[in-house]
């Protein structure tokens, strides 16, 4: 289970990433898009998501983001210290070449992807809302 600013997930589900790569002059341009759903378990903070399109929406947004703050920094990391790309993005570059000798001759790890443009996009679908609270009336409430 993660707790994500008082709002209790289930697991993360992900579905296809959707990985698009530019071969051009100097670096390439990746875009990444990596759809996840989320199954809400609780919310303690008694926020009503459920019932609440646009506080949905906030909340897609805020969990999205903070996804991404994870991601781009890891990308960068893989990047400048590991100098490696461990996300098998080199198979979305390969059909772009004709040969397997122009494709070496570009150099992929050590010429293009430290150098690359990446653009992460994090789309967050909530799957369902679990248990959902309500706030006690304490008129009715007696001691």
């Amino acid at each position: 289970m993660y707790y994500v600013n008082k709002v209790e997930t289930k697991k993360y589900y992900s579905i296809t990433t959707d990985v698009k790569i530019k071969k051009r002059k100097g670096p390439p341009k990746i875009d990444v898009k990596v759809p996840i759903e989320i199954e809400l378990l609780s919310v303690p903070s008694m926020i009503d998501y459920a019932g609440d399109l646009k506080r949905q929406k906030i909340l897609k947004n805020w969990i999205a983001n903070e996804i991404e703050k994870k991601m781009v920094p890891l990308i960068e990391k893989t990047k400048k210290e590991y100098k490696s790309e461990p996300f098998y993005w080199s198979l979305y570059v390969r059909p772009l070449f004709n040969s397997t000798k122009e494709y070496e001759e570009w150099d992929w790890a050590n010429k293009n992807y430290p150098f690359s443009d990446i653009d992460v996009n994090v789309q967050v679908e909530i799957i369902g809302f679990g248990k959902q609270m309500k706030e006690s009336e304490m008129e009715k409430v007696r001691d």
